[in-house]
This record gives C-alpha cells, sequence and structure tokens, in this order.
C-alpha cells in the first residue's frame, strides 16, 4: 500500500521538468498559438485574458509565446483553478478522505463487466492489481486510470509552469482542493461508472495517437478540443454538466467580480472550459464583456 500511496501523490503534485529535454514529438512541430483571449470592458479598455491550459506535456515543448508573455507581464494577477497543485501533504490529505470508503464492494464487482477486461489490463501492466483499489471510490479509480495512461507529464503542465513564473502580483484559486474533488465525490455511482468508461474508452485511442490533444492545444484548436472531449470524457450529459457547465457557470461571477476590482486578471484554466456556448468567453460577453481571440 505504501507503493500505491506514493502513485496517488504523483497524480496530484510534481515538480517542475528539468532543463535540457529531449526534441518535442512530432505534434508540436511549428510555432506556438495555444489559445488567448482578451477580455475588454464595453468601452474598449483592457480588463484582462482567458487562457487555455493542459495539465501534462511531453518533454521539449517550448509554448511560451511573446503574446503570452505580454499579457503575463502586464496582469496584475494570476487567477488559476486550484493554487495549491504542487502542495502533495494538503492535496493528499483531501484526496484520501474523500476518496476512500471501507465498505465498498470490491472493485471488479463495482464496475460494469464490459469494462472489466480493459481496467485489469491497465492495472497490470502498471503493477497493480484489485486489492490495491479496495477502499477506493470509483471516481477515484478513474482519476488514477486517468493518470496511468496519460500521454505527457504533469511535471510539464502548463498551470504548473505559470504559478512557478508568475512573481509580480497575487495569485488566486477559483476553487479549492476540497471544492474541486468534491465534485467527483457528489457524482452517482452511474456517473462515476460513465467516467471510468470513458477514459477506459479513451486510452484505446491514445495507443495509436498518444499525443494528439496535445497538439491541438499546441496549435490552439479549441472547437476541436472541445468535440473530442465531448465524445470522450464528457459524451454523458450528466458528467457535462458536473464537471464542465456548472464550474464554468459558478465561476463567471468570481470573474466578474476580479474584472470590475481595476486589477487585470490573467485566467488560465483548462481549455475545454473555453470553448462554445458555455465556455467563459461566451459567458462573459453575455455579460457585458467583450472577449477577442488574439492567439
Amino acid at each position: 500500500m505504501k507503493r500505491f500511496y506514493a502513485f496517488v501523490l504523483g497524480i496530484v503534485a510534481a515538480a517542475l521538468a528539468s532543463c535540457g529535454e529531449p526534441p518535442a514529438p512530432e505534434e508540436f512541430s511549428g510555432d506556438a498559438s495555444p489559445a488567448i483571449w482578451e477580455i475588454t470592458s464595453a468601452n474598449g479598455q483592457v480588463e484582462g485574458w482567458l487562457f487555455g491550459t493542459i495539465h501534462a506535456l511531453p518533454d521539449g515543448v517550448a509554448w511560451r509565446t511573446t503574446v503570452l508573455d505580454a499579457a503575463l507581464d502586464d496582469a496584475d494577477i494570476l487567477v488559476v483553478e486550484v493554487k495549491d497543485i504542487d502542495e502533495p501533504g494538503a492535496i493528499s490529505s483531501v484526496y484520501n478522505r474523500l476518496s476512500r470508503s471501507s465498505d465498498l464492494k470490491p472493485l471488479f464487482q463495482r464496475v460494469r463487466r464490459s469494462d472489466r477486461a480493459a481496467l485489469s489490463e491497465l492495472l497490470g501492466e502498471a503493477g497493480y492489481s484489485e486489492d490495491d483499489f479496495t477502499e477506493l471510490e470509483t471516481w477515484a479509480v478513474a482519476l488514477t486510470v486517468a493518470q496511468l495512461t496519460d500521454t505527457g507529464e504533469t511535471e510539464n503542465g502548463v498551470d504548473r509552469a505559470l504559478l512557478r513564473s508568475f512573481d509580480h502580483g497575487p495569485i488566486r484559486e477559483l476553487e479549492t482542493i476540497e471544492s474541486q474533488l468534491s465534485i467527483f465525490d457528489s457524482l452517482s455511482q452511474e456517473d462515476q461508472d460513465d467516467l471510468l468508461a470513458s477514459i477506459l474508452h479513451q486510452a484505446d485511442k491514445l495507443e495509436t495517437r498518444p499525443f494528439q490533444l496535445g497538439g491541438l492545444w499546441y496549435r490552439g484548436d479549441v472547437e476541436q478540443i472541445d468535440t473530442r472531449t465531448r465524445e470522450a470524457l464528457l459524451s454523458d450529459e450528466e458528467l457535462l454538466k458536473a464537471l464542465l457547465i456548472d464550474r464554468n457557470t459558478a465561476w463567471v461571477p468570481q470573474i466578474t467580480a476580479m474584472l470590475a476590482d481595476q486589477p487585470q486578471p490573467f485566467i488560465a484554466v483548462g481549455t475545454a472550459h473555453l470553448a462554445g456556448e458555455h465556455g467563459l468567453p461566451a459567458l462573459l460577453a453575455a455579460q457585458g464583456y467583450r472577449t477577442r481571440r488574439i492567439q
């Protein structure tokens, strides 16, 4: 079990990647252009920025651009989803409290029959067995599987890089570790099963094109990221509502309060939160702000 707890810490926290990295995969060739929106008031005054992040990347990806750096330099505050992602003690305390239950059925009895073979294979390849997950709720198993199938390194996560490099103003968060993990913990058992199934099915696609999603992020193709996310992880309407739509809706009052408070925020959240009619650019536009894609 000590080995399992060490792995859990790896899910939620890591250090920045070292220098001297190998070349990035071919999906990251050409000029970087991750998505950035400029937020202005009705009279055209710049109020802040929205930036789409990705939580893991392979080594060697050079994603900083002059447009990004200029916006960061002009920003007064950095706003992220959760700011304590590099504090494993705080994260593991919340994770262990929410994710573990003593009255659960054995894992494979909880998992749909159609998903058992794929789950067993993935856990076996990583050196784990069903017994390692006896007291772990299904949503936490799903997050573990997502980590096992991740094609990048969380050490290279964009949010972590921004947190480490932003040094000229305060850092604020839209959620806490507790509130973010509580979203998963409050899912019904059926939705937890759907979450696990979606991640297992996505793992099959990653075997043939492991860096496709990262490449889309690198090129700023928000529409394709939105499409693929909705076809995979958020294909279930209840998951889409809980993990994306409801969170965006809850963030908007926080963001508009920051925008009205003079200091210009640089708001960095997962790219999927910026797409479509429920995305933050559209929701802020509905509040009277102008949102313009600048990269």
